[in-house]
């Protein structure tokens, strides 16, 4: 190996064994040059671990069955078990990449569930992080976008259980990566849409090759900083909410107390939070503005939340009209759950058939002044039979994830 391919297997390694080196380990391999190169980086790591290649066939062009099946093979030539993961059904006629790419991770974190998998890995290098940082630069996002992408994160399908998601090359160039391909005499498929300039990512790559290595080590630098400023960003918004006593309450809110909200709140943080709660990104001065304007006992909504003030706490919830229905958005269908089934709800609910018997999963409502109207019940036939915080089946079947959201602790894809 030359000092660059030492350098990609120590990165690997070392990723590996930070997270305890698990014993099965996930190969996201297309066939194109970046993952096949973590392929054969990987096959290095046997007997100590066990692998397994999961390609996806998105089906979005002629010849991607056939890719898959070239996967397949070089993961065989190597003595690795293989799979291909298809996406079925109908396709979006606008934002494919970004379904794509959500439907990859779905089906990626589903078998590695199945497959009980310690880690999925994913070939992303160098140059794809300087590219998801001039793309984020471009729309001005603040330092947790120009951060870029996470070298260990969690997936999930739905509401499956979280699976760790490792991104060991982010600190090996590309050309590296080919030269490694070059010296092992290993072949790849190239993808014709990494040159089809409809994409932005295929612009962003012709945009960065014209202006120069220069210009990818200053994102990669940039990017480091940003880590760093979001990784402090995090560690404080994370001690001022501790500070202000905030509870995330079992229906799925979060709770304040008015008193230290009034003097001076913090944008990031309130953004944060109507975030998590309501599911929308929000800016951070109007945030501020709206858990400021509730202290002084005015409700507002804002991000998919109701901002609102109840005695001496501002409550953030989902805002009703979101779930319930308004002009021009519909109320949520109800979803129909067997016993024991599980399934995400509105994004921000884990919710488990814990009765014994058929249900339905629907918005509690106005009749429930007991509990948040936006929240989901369960009900057999039209009677309500458990919702979150109601004691006995209202404590096992609902998980509220609000504080999973506000964390980032886990991207779930459904």
């Amino acid at each position: 190996m030359t000092a660059h391919q030492h350098k990609a297997f120590e990165l690997l390694t070392a990723e590996w064994r930070a997270v305890g080196a698990p014993k099965r380990l996930l190969l996201a391999v297309s066939g194109g040059g970046d993952s096949t190169a973590l392929l054969h980086l990987a096959a290095a790591l046997r007997p100590e671990a066990e692998l397994r290649v999961a390609t996806v066939d998105h089906g979005l062009r002629p010849g991607s069955a056939e890719d898959a099946r070239f996967a397949e093979r070089s993961a065989g030539a190597l003595g690795v078990e293989a799979i291909t993961l298809r996406w079925d059904g109908p396709k979006p006629k606008t934002g494919v990449q970004a379904a794509a790419r959500a439907m990859r991770y779905r089906l990626l974190a589903r078998e590695a569930e199945r497959w009980r998998s310690g880690a999925i890995l994913t070939a992303h290098s160098a140059d794809d992080q300087a590219e998801t940082i001039l793309m984020r630069l471009a729309r001005r996002s603040g330092a947790r976008g120009l951060a870029g992408m996470a070298a260990e994160t969690f997936i999930a399908d739905g509401a499956g259980p979280p699976q760790r998601l490792l991104r060991p090359l982010l600190g090996v160039r590309r050309a590296a990566l080919g030269a490694f391909l070059s010296a092992s005499g290993a072949s790849h498929v190239d993808d014709p849409g990494n040159d089809d300039p409809r994409f932005e990512r295929v612009r962003v790559r012709r945009t960065l090759a014209a202006l120069g290595e220069e210009a990818a080590t200053a994102l990669l630098a940039l990017g480091a900083d940003a880590r760093r400023v979001s990784a402090l960003l995090d560690r404080l918004e994370s001690a001022r909410l501790d500070s202000l006593g905030a509870i995330f309450r079992a229906d799925g809110s979060v709770q304040l107390p008015a008193r230290l909200i009034a003097p001076a709140i913090d944008g990031a943080l309130a953004a944060r939070l109507i975030s998590a709660v309501g599911g929308t990104p929000a800016p951070a001065e109007a945030a501020a503005a709206a858990l400021a304007a509730a202290a002084g006992g005015r409700t507002s909504t804002l991000g998919g939340a109701l901002i609102c003030r109840s005695g001496g706490a501002i409550v953030i919830s989902r805002e009703p009209a979101a779930v319930l229905g308004r002009k021009g958005a519909p109320r949520l269908a109800p979803v129909r759950l067997e016993p024991g089934g599980r399934c995400l709800w509105d994004g921000r609910f884990i919710v488990e058939n814990t009765l014994g018997a058929p249900a339905e999963i629907r918005p509690l409502g106005a009749d429930h002044p007991e509990a948040n109207a936006a929240a989901p019940g369960l009900w057999i036939g039209d009677a309500l039979a458990a919702f979150p915080g109601d004691e006995g089946a209202g404590e096992t079947a609902f998980e509220s994830l609000a504080a999973e959201r506000f964390h980032r602790r886990v991207v779930r894809h459904s």
